[in-house]
């Protein structure tokens, strides 16, 4: 057994998947980024201008290093810009 390695659970969003991988007590997780994209266009569909909005965030996602973050960010700020009748996500 090699204590220097890390688990990380990676898959799409079938929740078959996170349950299994849940049980593994994984370090990290991700989502394969065609997954992310189909979520991230969910969003976009809130924007002013979905199209940039949602090229703009996914080249961010993909290239940029602390992408993930940022676009966390953006839409959160996306979803506190909304009146309240109208919820676009409700993670934390």
């Amino acid at each position: 057994m090699r204590l220097d390695l890390a688990l990380v659970a990676v898959a799409d969003a079938a929740p078959d998947n996170w349950s299994f991988l849940s049980k593994l007590d994984p370090e990290a997780e991700a989502v394969d980024f065609r997954r992310a994209c189909e979520h991230l266009g969910a969003v976009a569909a809130h924007a002013r201008d979905p199209d940039a909005w949602f090229r703009r965030w996914r080249d961010e996602l993909k290239v940029r290093r602390g992408g993930v973050d940022r676009v966390i960010r953006s839409i959160r700020h996306l979803r506190n810009s909304r009146a309240p009748a109208a919820p676009i996500w409700s993670a934390s």
